[in-house]
């Protein structure tokens, strides 16, 4: 992928994620927005069908997660609700999963961006891509403090680790 189509793709990642727009309103809205050429609507339908919030497991309960889960899921599902207008109360158990993971490995890190990486780990999960992007932004913990964001940027510089996608997104501009 080009470096524009990257930049492409991670508006429309995060319009279909964050935002919960179909494919037609994403193309709607990179028409307005992006002074670049886009790609055809069946490209983003393509795009946003990989992305697309998968029910390929059973709902979450309380009753049949551990500790673990159970601590994280909830306040996350909180911000879940609130930000989604209602119309995402519950989530699955795959999803459960990695929001269960991700929090305890990434103290600090917004229960919102929990999900929407939840999310990303999902995609790639159902893709069998690689996720050593997203293991080393856990790592690196950008969110905490500058330094941490400087570190994360410096290992990014050097070819250490790849910068995830929506990494403004995540850290805005410092």
């Amino acid at each position: 992928m080009s470096l524009a189509t990257e930049n492409l793709y991670d508006q429309v990642l995060q319009l279909a994620i964050v935002h919960n727009l179909s494919a037609t309103e994403i193309h709607g809205e990179l028409l307005i927005s992006s002074g670049d050429p886009i790609p055809h609507l069946r490209t983003i339908q393509r795009w946003v069908r990989e992305m697309t919030r998968r029910k390929d497991s059973d709902e979450w309960n309380l009753g049949d997660s551990n500790i673990l889960e159970a601590r994280e899921v909830i306040p996350v599902l909180e911000v879940i609700i609130v930000r989604s207008r209602g119309e995402i109360c519950t989530v699955t158990q795959q999803e459960a999963k990695w929001i269960g993971l991700i929090a305890a490995s990434a103290p600090g890190l917004h229960k919102w961006n929990v999900w929407v990486l939840a999310r990303l780990y999902q995609i790639r999960e159902y893709q069998g891509a690689r996720v050593d992007d997203l293991d080393a932004f856990l790592a690196f913990t950008p969110w905490i403090d500058a330094q941490a964001y400087k570190n994360y940027l410096r290992a990014i510089e050097l070819g250490l680790v790849s910068m995830i996608p929506m990494y403004r997104y995540f850290l805005g501009d410092r």
